[in-house]
This record gives structure tokens, C-alpha cells and sequence, in this order.
């Protein structure tokens, strides 16, 4: 009976590991290329083949506040099935702008930070994180590339971010999240979309702002 009790508890363990971690919604950062190699060195190679184009950062199971979910720790896999019959696709939605390894520096790291919190231990895998993301993105450019979306908009020229976000909510009809880099806070860097994690419909994001505007109220979008 002592041995039975033991590996129910075992096995209680096991489940409880494998079990999905609690979130609100799902986040999908888009990243503008210019803006990420005027705030680093990107490599030459990605300069050339991304240029001036929104790419993947990330896809991030969050709340819409604080405390925001903490994954478990599983690893990434370069051979699971899935992730390989994909890798073509990553490589230009989801290209690491800052050196030539996207797979090890961008995908792995992003899938270990963010993608394991909706891993369930069954039904959904590492493969299905990066196919899920990929969807998303599409998603959103069916309706319309961010590119035409914010057309009015001159390059380098300042303007309020809240017509920008106007102008994506009334493309999107929903309101994303806009994000510049800490030391640039006057520089558009990411519009991040936020997703109903079980129908993975669009949804407003509750907080639109990070960083952008701190201290001012207009922000631009480097050309």
C-alpha cells in the first residue's frame, strides 16, 4: 500500500510539472529593423536581406499586469520534427538581426524564456510554439502590413504615439502595445499584438505604452 501511495505521489509530480502554466493572453512583438541596428551592431548580412521590415522578437504567453507568469525550464531542441520542417520559414520572419546564428541565439533562448510557459507535456510541443508564432504574424499582416498601416507617417519625423496608435487601431481595430528601447525613448522599436490565448483572435492590449514618450509625448519611426 506504502509502495502504491509513493508512486501515486510520483506520478502527481510528473502531471503537476508537465501542466500548462496559468496566462491571460498571448503577446506578439514585432521588431523594426532599423530601429534594432540603431541601437546595436547588427550583422552585415542581415542588414542587407531585413531591411526596413518588422520581424519576430517574440511570441509571449503573459497578464495583462503584474506578476507576469514564470515558465518552466525546459530546453531547446534543434532536432524536434517540427521546429526542423520550419527552420526555412524562421530564418525570414524570424531572422536574429545582431549576428548570423538565428536558431542558438534568437529562437532557442526565446522558446527556453517564453515558449515553454505553453507546453502542456502533450499536446502541444516546442514545434507548435514556433508554428503558433509564425501564424500570429501572418494573422496580423493579412489584415495589413504595419509598413502601409502607418504610411502616413514620415520617417525620422516625430509625431504623438497616440496617433500612431491610432492609425494601427483603426487598421487592426485593436489597440497593440508600443515599445521604444530604454535610452531611446523617442524612437518607435516594437508594436506588439496581443492575442485571446484560447481562440487567438486579436485583442487590445491593456498597456499600450512602454518606455516611448517618457518625458515628452511624440516619438518617430527611424527610416
Amino acid at each position: 500500500m506504502k509502495n502504491l501511495l509513493f508512486l501515486i505521489f510520483i506520478l502527481s509530480l510528473i502531471v503537476l510539472g508537465e501542466a500548462q502554466v496559468a496566462y491571460q493572453m498571448l503577446m506578439l512583438s514585432l521588431q523594426w529593423t532599423p530601429t534594432v541596428c540603431l541601437v546595436n551592431t547588427c550583422d552585415a548580412g542581415k542588414v542587407a536581406s531585413f531591411t526596413k521590415k518588422f520581424t519576430i522578437h517574440g511570441l509571449w504567453p503573459g497578464n495583462h499586469y503584474n506578476p507576469q507568469p514564470k515558465c518552466p525550464q525546459y530546453y531547446y531542441n534543434s532536432f524536434e520534427p517540427k521546429t526542423v520542417s520550419l527552420k526555412g520559414q524562421l530564418a525570414v520572419n524570424w531572422p536574429n538581426m545582431l549576428v548570423a546564428d538565428d536558431e542558438f541565439m534568437f529562437w532557442a533562448p526565446e522558446y527556453e524564456k517564453h515558449g515553454t510557459c505553453m507546453v502542456n507535456g502533450g499536446s502541444f510541443q516546442q514545434g507548435d510554439y514556433f508554428d503558433t508564432t509564425l501564424k500570429l504574424k501572418w494573422q496580423v499582416e493579412a489584415i495589413s502590413d504595419i509598413r502601409v498601416a502607418l504610411s502616413s507617417i514620415q520617417p525620422n519625423t516625430k509625431e504623438p504615439f497616440n496617433k500612431i496608435l491610432g492609425l494601427l487601431q483603426s487598421t487592426y481595430n485593436v489597440y497593440p502595445q508600443l515599445a521604444c528601447p530604454y535610452f531611446w525613448p523617442d524612437t518607435l522599436a516594437e508594436v506588439r499584438f496581443c492575442f485571446d490565448k484560447f481562440t487567438l483572435q486579436l485583442i487590445n492590449c491593456q498597456n499600450t505604452i512602454v518606455v516611448c514618450g517618457r518625458g515628452g509625448t511624440d516619438i518617430k519611426i527611424p527610416g
